[in-house]
């Protein structure tokens, strides 16, 4: 599932304002450093998902609110980001958390608000 995003995530915003500073030579690891880390995140979110599913057997809102607040991703495109690179180890996810196609939009607007 694609989402059209208005701005980029603050963790990429921070990024691309870190790599500036630094000399031409050292950019590149650092990019790649950057993307491991996002990788890690999203495996991260994978498994706690996981976890909560296999813990509740399904996932409601509070239990992805709960996910949010405890691996500290407040901004919502920062969520979709790690939910699409999640989506390359664990086909599904996505939906897994967003829910039914059909009652996608009302799920949005509660998965999206600020946790708590």
């Amino acid at each position: 599932m694609l989402r059209v995003v208005k701005s980029a995530a603050p963790c990429v915003e921070q990024m691309v304002r870190e790599v500036f500073h630094l000399p031409v030579h050292l950019r590149q690891g650092f990019v790649i450093a950057f993307y491991r880390l996002v990788i890690h995140r999203a495996i991260t979110l994978t498994k706690f998902v996981e976890a909560e599913r296999r813990r509740d057997g399904r996932l409601d809102i509070s239990a992805v609110k709960k996910i949010r607040a405890v691996l500290d991703i407040p901004s919502d495109v920062e969520f979709a980001m790690l939910l699409g690179v999640a989506e390359k180890f664990t086909p599904g996810i996505y939906m897994m958390v967003t829910g039914d196609p059909r009652s996608i939009e009302s799920k949005f607007a509660e998965l999206f608000e600020e946790p708590a």
